[in-house]
């Protein structure tokens, strides 16, 4: 008799423990039970976002790595004897600059102040040894003779470089941000949204402006990773890179601290892709959302 109150006993404990682990997991994430359809999509756009999140942040890491190593190789190594000048070839122009179309398709907007349309080419690491001759030609035979061969822009110097000023690259379909040294870069990616239909009272913006950077790098990621609460915004992921998609306006802002300047260089700018070739080049049409400071 004392067997069987001890079994029933532990059956109903049991039981009860099996309905609580069933409750808890029709709970779902966050206590809501997803019992709609659109309820499992969040849920799953949620995750692949993060997936992607994840993804672009590595992406965005190794480009820097790479870019601090190609620094240092070229600051520690012995300087080789320099390759003869290259000339801008007509094709280079083809590829580094925009049609005529486009410009006449963007004339009203490009006689505003802060705006500009360029090209940006996919970064290809191409590095020229002067001490080894390729009798098939070189990799920058098709590399355009611009500082960071035109995959490199600065919306401060309205130029192509790959500088301390370098606001933004493109390499592998992702724009990359904040890769140099010396700066902090932020991308959001909008959608097919009209470039002047983007101002600093648009909903993705204004996470933008809430941030103020402080005196130097360090204190300024210190700061940013504090608070990065402020960047929780419904619908829009903002971080250092952003695929790039034809017909898609972003918005960056980009701080740069440059040495023996009392305060960093700051700029917030929309820019939208209006091209996309088979190569990966894109055509970027953009405009200073403020002026630049610093």
């Amino acid at each position: 008799m004392k067997l069987f109150k001890i079994c029933a006993r532990t059956s109903w404990l049991v039981l009860a423990v099996a309905c609580l682990s069933g409750a808890a997991r029709a709970q779902g994430v966050g206590g809501v039970f997803p019992n709609r359809p659109g309820d499992l999509e969040a849920m799953r756009a949620e995750r692949e976002g993060e997936i992607m999140r994840r993804q672009m942040a590595r992406e965005n890491e190794r480009f820097k790595r790479e870019s601090e190593l190609s620094r240092n190789r070229r600051t520690t190594s012995p300087t080789p004897a320099a390759p003869p000048a290259r000339k801008m070839t007509a094709e280079h122009k083809l590829r580094l600059y925009p049609s005529a179309a486009e410009r006449a398709l963007f004339a009203a907007l490009l006689r505003e102040d802060g705006t500009g349309l360029m090209r940006l080419l996919p970064y290809t690491g191409c590095v020229v040894d002067p001490r080894i001759v390729n009798v098939n030609g070189s990799c920058l035979d098709q590399v355009p003779p611009v500082s960071g061969g035109g995959s490199f822009y600065s919306f401060r110097a309205k130029k192509h470089q790959r500088a301390f000023a370098s606001d933004i690259a493109l390499r592998d379909g992702l724009f990359n941000a904040g890769f140099m040294n010396h700066t902090l870069g932020l991308l959001t990616t909008l959608g097919d949204v009209p470039l002047d239909a983007v101002t600093l009272h648009s909903n993705a913006v204004r996470p933008f402006l809430k941030f103020v950077p402080a005196k130097t790098l360090a204190e300024t990621e210190r700061e940013f990773k504090r608070s990065r609460a402020w960047l929780e915004v419904r619908d829009h992921t903002y971080g250092a890179t952003a695929p790039a998609r034809v017909n898609t306006t972003y918005v960056l802002r980009s701080i740069a601290f440059e040495p023996n300047r009392s305060k960093p260089s700051d700029v917030l700018v929309a820019f939208r892709i209006t091209r996309k070739d088979a190569d990966g080049a894109v055509t970027v049409v953009w405009k200073h959302l403020q002026k630049p400071k610093g």
